[in-house]
């Protein structure tokens, strides 16, 4: 199946252990629409599903989680659009690397600061697989949170 997309104009971000729900194409076509209908908007998000394996942790609940529309003062309280999304590459400020965990909140809380948001598709088109901890296990949440709020200069109350 083809898909009429210059390839310049917009990029995708998938993160370890994702899979698309459905076909390929129409994931990118539903993101892409969005983008489309809401001109305004720097990237497109959708609601995600958690798959657990018996025996291996995750730093999540199972289940679906229903991300909502955009919203800068709760995303500055926690972050609800996860990595996976469809963005207009020319607003793409790239992430800090500099960052050991939240890299793609820190991106969101950067994005909004500079007056960008995102657009909402309520519906699941992410399943993200846990296979293990990854970066969450490696890195403390309190330092990754700690290092969030020192940046962006929010009380996270997670952290109090």
């Amino acid at each position: 199946m083809r898909i009429d997309i210059d390839a310049s104009e917009a990029a995708g971000v998938l993160d370890r252990g994702v899979s698309l729900c459905g076909d390929a194409a129409q994931v990118l076509r539903q993101l892409l629409a969005a983008l489309e209908r809401d001109r305004g908007a720097s990237f497109a998000y959708s609601d995600v599903k958690t798959v657990h394996y018996p025996g291996i942790p995750s730093p999540v609940p199972q289940g679906t989680r229903s991300s909502g529309p955009w919203n800068l003062e709760r995303l500055k309280r926690w972050n609800y659009v996860d990595t996976m999304s469809l963005m207009r590459r020319e607003v793409f400020p790239g992430f800090d690397v500099k960052l050991r965990r939240f890299q793609d909140w820190d991106l969101w809380l950067r994005m909004g600061a500079n007056g960008r948001r995102g657009v909402y598709i309520p519906k699941v088109l992410f399943e993200l697989h846990y296979f293990d901890l990854g970066i969450s296990a490696v890195v403390p949440v309190h330092e990754a949170l700690q290092a969030i709020s020192e940046k962006h200069g929010i009380i996270l109350e997670a952290i109090l």
